[in-house]
Formats: C-alpha cells, structure tokens, sequence
C-alpha cells in the first residue's frame, strides 16, 4: 500500500452543506469542492482526515490530489517550504515605489496622525532620482514596477507628478518592463470627470477610495479641512469612475467603527455602493477596521471584536454581488513594508516603509540620493526581517502574510497575526458555490 504524505499548507472546511478542500499556499490550481454526500472527501478538514480518505478514493481523485499538490509520496520539506514563502515576500523582479507628493490634505480625518498643513511639496530633483532608481532597478532585473501614488492627498499635486508618471510608464514600455500607478487618494478631486480623464491619462489606472459608510457616517468621519461635508464629493468620484472605460481596478474602503458595524448600518452602506457603481466587478470592498494612527479617535473598535464580525461582513457583501478586496491567496495578508522590494519616498526623498506611522523615527529607514542609489540606515533590516512568533511556522496561513503581517508590530515585540480575519468559509462561497443564502 501506498505511504501519503500531505502538503502542510493543507486545509479543509465543511460546513454541514458545503465542503472545501485547498491549498493556502495554491489556492487557484488546489481548491475541490465536494458536492456527492458519500465522497471520502466530504467533510474532511484535516491532514488526519485527508489520509483516512486516501483508501476509500477513486484512482482519479488521488492522481488529482496528487496533481495539485496537496498529497505526495514523498515526504513534504516543510522547512524549506517555510523559507521558500518567506523568501517570495523579496521577489527581485518587483519594484514597488509609493510615492508622496505632498503630506498636505483637504480632509480632515479623526483617526488621521498626519500633520497635513505647512507641508513641503516633492520637488523635481526628487522626482528625478525616483527616475533613475527606477533605471538601475530594470537593469539590475526587475521586471514589474508599480507606483502608489499616497499623500497627504496626492491629487492635490497632479501636475507635479503626471508628467513623470507618464515618463516612468514609457520608460518600461521601451524596456519591456510591466508598469501600474495606483492612487490611494481621498477621491474629492475627482468629482471632475475631466480631472478623471487627466489623471487616467497619466498612466495612473487603479485607486482606493475611502466611503466610510452612509452619509451622515461619512461626514462625520470624513470632513473636509473646513470641516465640510464631503460624501456628495467622493459618490461623484466614484460614478465618474465607473463610466470611464479607462479604469482598471478601484478599491472602496470602509473603516469600520461600532456605529457602522451594525446590521442596518453595512446593509444600507452596501446598498448604495451597488447603486453607485451597479455592481461593475472593477470594484473591490474592503472592510476595515478604524484604528486610531495619531489623530484624534475616541473610540477603537477593538481588534478581536472586528475579527469576529468579519465573516458576516464577508458574507452580507457577498449576497449583494459585490466583490471583496481578497485576502486568502499567497501574499494577501504580507504587508507590503516587510518586502525588500517595497518603499515610501517621501517629499524630501527620505525613505520610510509604512504608511501608517510616517511621523514614527523608526519608519525613517534611508535616503535616496540623487544618483538613484539607496543608502539604507540601521532600521531598514528590522522591517524585512520579522521575528516569527512561536507558532509562525507551523501555521497552515503562513502563505497568506509570510512572517509579515505588520513589520512594525514585529518590530515593537507585539506579532501581529492575521489568521483571526482570515475565514476560509469564503474561500469556498467565492469559488465554489456562488452567493451565500
């Protein structure tokens, strides 16, 4: 008899009506659902369970297990497995540059820690070394570069940046080399569909927009500097959006506080995001929880009790056939300031890894120079090289944030774990079964 041995990110889930099995670490090539109710495979969700399956299966199912890689006759290497996601986390082929063009803003925002007034704005010098560290990037191999356009409020700045951005999305066209821009910007500017037009223009496809719930909730948790309301603003912005064909990816985000948690609250929100953007799947909902960076929050939804309202979350957007900012698959749940490859150039071409914290001393991590070289100070290796909590490496999830959550957590001796938001029951509505009832 065949000895098996089964991938240590193997991972099932049943439900008494659904039953998923897949591989976090594979998840497009190694997800099965199991519809026949006398499957071996029905209601396995683990390793023991898989193994006393084997002998029941059809030689097909076996050879498909076999295929996906979730099974083996040989013996799975889990250590290496283990240093070979962490390792992904440093893909040398990717340059991922957020750029800062002011820390200046039109918002507001009380869970903002940014000092947004008086603020420097990047100058072209600054610009100019983005340009040839881009350069000796490509010629050192890398393959993919994406721009995150993040402030302040970029849009403020837009005729400082576009011309460059066009220059940095030619400049990889010539070299054969995959180009993105995205903005992470308030949306207020972009009520103006010409505005849209120009910055669509530019090379900048892809945007996160924050909606923080209904009106009244958005108002009050986004206002204006003034202290205006802002929400008619950023519904244009996103109707203008969704009309131009020029769009690629847009992310509405919703930091969620325990106002807009409530049943009546995400069902009303989510009610005007499809009639907002009428369920074009270029849309992504990512629910959030309201953290306070430095502003002036008065109530933080704590962390446990966002984790254990987010499968309903997950589920309620679900029914309302909109798509969900995913995070099962390899990577998701890696913050992007553990990755070597990942950095914020700031106004002054100051280098920083997080966006969260950019007033934090230990977020300032280097300089760029004008020659396009880096020069990396002592804290930059603390933020790619995270210490593992006890448990990390046997952790069926660790494809999912690769020992890097949140380096800072890290960094300050509190690992942060992003298993208790992850729910593989989604997993299986999103790929397998369709809308949730």
């Amino acid at each position: 008899m065949t000895q098996w041995f089964v991938n240590p990110f193997f991972v099932g889930y049943f439900d008494g009506d659904t039953s998923v099995i897949s591989l976090t670490s594979a998840p497009d090539t190694a997800t099965f659902s199991i519809y026949e109710p006398e499957h071996p495979l029905r209601g396995v969700t683990d390793t023991l369970g898989l193994l006393q399956s084997i002998p029941r299966m059809g030689q097909d199912d076996v050879e498909l297990l076999k295929e996906s890689g979730i099974i083996s006759e040989m013996p799975f290497d889990r250590e290496r497995m283990v240093k070979d996601q962490l390792a992904a986390n440093h893909d040398p082929e990717w340059l991922r540059l957020t750029i800062i063009p002011t820390l200046n803003c039109n918002f507001s925002c009380p869970y903002c820690g940014q000092r947004h007034c008086g603020q420097p704005a990047m100058g072209s010098s600054v610009y100019e070394s983005v340009s040839r560290l881009i350069s000796r990037k490509i010629g050192q191999g890398v393959r993919n570069v994406h721009i995150m356009l993040f402030g302040g409020e970029p849009l403020l700045l837009t005729r400082h940046w576009m011309p460059w951005l066009r220059q940095w999305r030619r400049h990889c066209a010539e070299a054969g080399v995959l180009f993105a821009a995205k903005a992470t910007t308030n949306g207020y500017l972009l009520r103006d569909a010409s505005v849209v037009d120009q910055v669509l223009d530019s090379g900048c496809t892809e945007f996160q927009i924050t909606l923080d719930g209904v009106e009244a909730q958005h108002n009050l948790t986004r206002p204006s500097r003034r202290g205006g309301a802002t929400h008619g603003a950023v519904v244009a912005a996103l109707r203008n959006l969704a009309l131009h064909p020029g769009m690629t990816s847009c992310t509405i985000r919703i930091n969620h506080n325990r106002t807009t948690v409530t049943p009546f609250a995400v069902n009303a929100f989510l009610r005007d995001v499809v009639d907002i953007t009428g369920k074009d799947d270029r849309f992504w909902i990512h629910h959030h929880r309201a953290a306070d960076l430095g502003g002036t929050l008065s109530e933080e939804l704590p962390y446990d009790e966002f984790a254990a309202i987010m499968p309903s979350l997950r589920r309620l957007t679900h029914d309302y056939g909109l798509k969900l900012m995913r995070d099962f698959y390899p990577g998701d749940r890696s913050c992007s300031a553990s990755s070597r490859n990942s950095l914020v150039v700031m106004p002054d071409g100051g280098l920083a890894k997080c966006t969260a914290v950019l007033n934090d001393p230990r977020n300032h991590v280097g300089h760029l120079r004008e020659d396009g070289e880096i020069e990396f100070n002592s804290e930059f290796e603390k933020w790619v090289n995270p210490t593992l909590a006890g448990h990390c490496e046997s952790c069926v999830h660790l494809p999912q944030c690769r020992g890097g959550s949140c380096p800072l957590a890290s960094i300050s001796s509190k690992p942060n774990c992003p298993a208790k938001l992850l729910d593989f029951s989604y997993l299986a509505l999103k790929e397998c079964t369709g809308p949730h009832k």
